[in-house]
């Protein structure tokens, strides 16, 4: 039916939502990781031209 489309059609709506939500995190949590990377380098050049 009609309604039971429609619940379906919501369900996964909801579940792609989620998973967006997810892809969010985890790419402000890699770009978090690039950003300790660049310091450590940057922190690693310094100790290196002392």
């Amino acid at each position: 039916t009609i309604a039971s489309a429609v619940e379906e059609q919501t369900a996964t709506t909801n579940e792609i939502a989620r998973n967006i939500n997810q892809v969010a995190i985890g790419s402000s949590e890699i770009a978090r990781n690039i950003t300790n990377v660049a310091d450590a380098a940057v922190s690693a050049s310094a100790s290196a031209s002392n």
